[in-house]
């Protein structure tokens, strides 16, 4: 089983968590404990142990604030200790059985991560087991083969197919394609940012 694969399931869990709100004086909103899954509660104590549930009428309650915050920041230690057990598995690679059972991306292009530094990978997903749409982008890279057969990212290993042309990457994405390109990488930056993030975390020499 791969080794994130707990912290997935919860993630995928308080992604979908969608607590009933409670509305006290027009102005106070509460979330009800009760429709939030009980893993993701006991992350936030974990997280949190000073967590305050109120009761409102009969139902025990987080203030909305309290909701918010401890998700953002329960979010940011499921993606930072991902990652940092994904920057080892890039080093050390595949099993034949990880790659079997990978989701495989075909017409990818690798680009600059818009939102953080480092890569990710845009393309054509077969065997995602969460992402229906055809068109996904991966969450950070830490690791992938010299030869483009594989791709580690913060959370899953990728089976690689064909990289993109220019041409069969403007026929999927049209005008999208255009705001790709400012953001694409060539192939040994990628490889460049994910040493630099591992020789960040002390797992190689910079």
């Amino acid at each position: 089983m791969d080794p994130n694969a707990d912290d997935l399931a919860l993630l995928e869990l308080l992604k979908r968590a969608q607590p009933a709100i409670i509305t006290v004086s027009g102005d106070d909103l509460y979330a009800a404990a009760y429709s939030i899954p009980p893993e993701v509660l006991e992350a936030f104590e974990a997280l949190t142990p000073s967590v305050k549930y109120v009761k409102v009428g009969t139902a025990w309650c987080l203030p909305v604030g309290d909701w918010i915050s401890c998700s953002h920041r329960l979010i940011s230690k499921l993606m930072a200790r991902m990652t940092s057990r994904s920057l080892e598995l890039g080093i050390t690679g595949p099993t034949p059985d990880d790659l079997e059972h990978a989701t495989a991306l075909s017409s990818w292009i690798a680009i600059q991560d818009p939102q953080h530094s480092g890569a990710i990978l845009v393309g054509l997903h077969t065997g995602h087991p969460t992402i229906r749409g055809p068109l996904i982008n991966t969450s950070r890279l830490c690791g992938i083969d010299t030869g483009k057969a594989w791709a580690r990212s913060a959370s899953r290993w990728y089976r690689l197919n064909d990289p993109a042309t220019s041409e069969n990457l403007v026929e999927q994405l049209g005008q999208k394609a255009a705001i790709l390109d400012i953001f694409m990488l060539e192939f040994w930056e990628v490889q460049a940012l994910i040493a630099e993030h591992q020789a960040y975390e002390g797992l190689r020499d910079v």
